[in-house]
């Protein structure tokens, strides 16, 4: 049986949970911070479940503040397990992340500043994911209206040969945008290479670039890599920060119901 708290223990849930709403903040904000570091929207799907809780959890933190003089012991407790379950969820979404960003990088090329990127090299859950062809067709279009590769050219297109091979490309432009350095094109322009006439490939994405500016290199397995590695190096760094933010708004969560049961 659960009673109203005494003017102390409502205090102490009120100063708890404007601690727990102040911590709440960080994850929101992680959140909207890697929307915007993402390369191109085409990624944001893979950042909702952070906007997401993070924006349920802020809404709790409020709500139980302005509930903790109105409501009783059993219904602050109930607030309480709602708030517990949503950190759950952020907290085992965290440690996801963490983990599928844990495999693949860039490979470094000999004269190249630039790196090359394989998609085996990532997650198996990172890996299907992109490679789903129902997901790769959704994304391949949002590519081409975010015109990443348009963008590429514009600031790459008069380049030497020498001076776009002393570019440092992010792995979307290096995936998308041109060739692998496997297929050993001769160079024109960033976007546009020469094939041999007897060219025989191991990489099948040589048979894959076109130099027309809607095809390129966009069904081509290392665009797919490039994404994987944007989405990851970036999931790494918010579930680093987002992680110890987590395991504080827990803390101070666990004593906040430590307060409703003890009046």
């Amino acid at each position: 049986m659960f009673f109203l708290y005494s003017r102390d223990g409502i205090r102490a849930y009120i100063c708890l949970s404007i601690i727990t709403l102040l911590l709440s903040i960080p994850i929101l904000v992680m959140g909207i911070w890697l929307k915007q570091q993402l390369s191109t929207e085409c990624e944001a799907f893979l950042n909702a479940p952070f906007l997401t809780l993070g924006t349920l959890i802020l809404v709790f933190c409020i709500a139980g503040i302005c509930w903790a003089t109105r409501l009783q012991g059993l219904q602050l407790c109930c607030h309480g397990y709602i708030m517990f379950v949503l950190l759950s969820t952020l907290l085992g979404y965290t440690i996801f992340a963490l983990v599928v960003s844990g495999k693949g990088g860039g490979e470094p090329l000999a004269r190249r500043a630039y790196k090359e990127y394989r998609l085996e090299d990532y997650s198996s859950w990172l890996h299907k994911r992109v490679d789903n062809s129902k997901h790769w067709t959704n994304i391949k279009s949002c590519l081409h209206k975010s015109q990443v590769c348009s963008k590429f050219h514009d600031k790459f297109g008069q380049d030497t040969q020498q001076q776009f091979f002393s570019r440092r490309l992010s792995s979307i432009e290096s995936g998308c945008c041109k060739p692998s350095n496997d297929c050993n094109f001769n160079y024109t322009s960033p976007t546009e290479w020469i094939k041999p006439n007897d060219g025989i490939y191991s990489n099948t994405d040589c048979n894959k670039w076109e130099n027309d500016k809607d095809v390129l290199c966009f069904n081509c397995q290392a665009c797919k890599a490039g994404l994987a590695d944007d989405v990851k190096r970036h999931w790494k760094k918010t579930g680093i920060v987002s992680i110890i933010f987590v395991f504080l708004l827990i803390l101070f969560s666990f004593m906040g119901c430590i307060v409703i049961e003890n009046p």
